[in-house]
């Protein structure tokens, strides 16, 4: 109860601060929507309840326009419990759907409210993220991006170390709570802070 009332006070606050809005937040995990709920943000972007690794993230992002011209087509998996679409080339993962109808339903609405003038990009170092893909990344041309790492990276302009995952291979669950006065791993970004940069063009 006491790290709801915190969490609540906390978001409360954020959402005072935001001044930057309608951006779209394009991620490989559910991190991006999580935080446009958070900020209450409308999902101007259809990577919502969806993963991807993040080989097929940078090749979504590179041609990221082609990639939302396509039909997502259904792809049997045996080996997972939720829906599976295929672009092109690109799995997605939807991990938060029940059927794929669903997830092609909730794809093709947001996917029509993209705003490209006030994009962010964000990665997180995990399902096998390795640091050739970290430097694939980082050398994308979009003005917003940011990668959250599990160790430091220096060499990597793009990359945010979130403490407390250091005994790992890769980035933990960021959106698990840290503390008990209801901070998240990812509050360690300072997110309203980066979404009020505004005229975010590729």
């Amino acid at each position: 109860m006491i790290k709801k009332i915190y969490r609540k006070i906390f978001k409360y606050i954020q959402r005072a601060k935001l001044k930057n809005h309608n951006f779209t937040i394009i991620c490989d995990s559910c991190v991006g929507g999580v935080i446009c709920s958070e900020l209450n943000e409308a999902f101007y972007t259809p990577t919502i309840n969806l993963s991807m690794n993040g080989r097929n993230f940078i090749r979504f992002l590179k041609n990221i326009e082609l990639y939302l011209s396509q039909e997502i087509i259904e792809v049997n998996d045996s080996g997972c419990i939720f829906p599976v679409g295929r672009l092109l080339d690109i799995n997605l993962y939807f991990v938060h759907s029940d059927s794929f109808h669903e997830a092609k339903q909730q794809w093709d609405k947001r996917k029509v409210r993209m705003n490209y003038s006030n994009l962010f990009i964000v990665m997180t170092e995990n399902d096998g993220c390795n640091y050739s893909e970290l430097k694939d990344f980082d050398e994308l041309q979009f003005k917003n991006k940011v990668v959250f790492t599990h160790i430091k990276y220096p060499e990597i302009n793009s990359a945010f170390y979130i403490k407390g995952f250091e005994s790992a291979n890769e980035i933990g669950n960021i959106i698990e709570y840290e503390t008990f006065y209801g901070k998240r791993y990812y509050d360690q970004f300072s997110w309203v802070k980066w979404l009020n940069q505004k005229n975010n063009q590729k």
